[in-house]
């Protein structure tokens, strides 16, 4: 049987939530960016929004590894896949407004923009 390699977010925590002195960890593991961010918020020190990073880790059967040790994920809800669905085709639209030739400040008028005509 051979290894799967799958593309996760990890979302960390650290173990002192007062200051921050302690060791960061990975507190959860899922396929879903928009599933992570939503934990992830006020999840870190103080309250504040957790650190949220692309990682890659290895399927065999029915387990998942990190490079280190045994893991589990976190299956998102609809609603998060939803959310990613939206996120890639918005990525999408960004880099085809910059390859048509639009400005960082262009694109930023257009965002801003959308909350005023509504």
């Amino acid at each position: 049987m051979e290894p799967e390699k799958i593309t996760v977010y990890a979302v960390y925590a650290n173990s002192d939530l007062t200051e921050g002195r302690g060791r960061e960890y990975v507190s959860m593991y899922t396929t879903s960016i928009s599933y992570a961010h939503r934990v992830a918020r006020n999840a870190y020190v103080q309250g504040s929004t957790a650190p949220v990073k692309e990682a890659v880790i290895w399927k065999f059967g029915n387990y998942y590894f990190d490079p280190g040790s045994k893991i589990t994920i976190s299956a998102p809800s609809n609603k998060d896949l939803l959310n990613d669905e939206f996120i890639v085709t918005y990525k999408g639209i960004l880099n085809r407004a910059k390859e048509l030739g639009l400005t960082e400040d262009e694109i930023n008028t257009l965002q801003a923009g959308k909350t005023i005509l509504k």
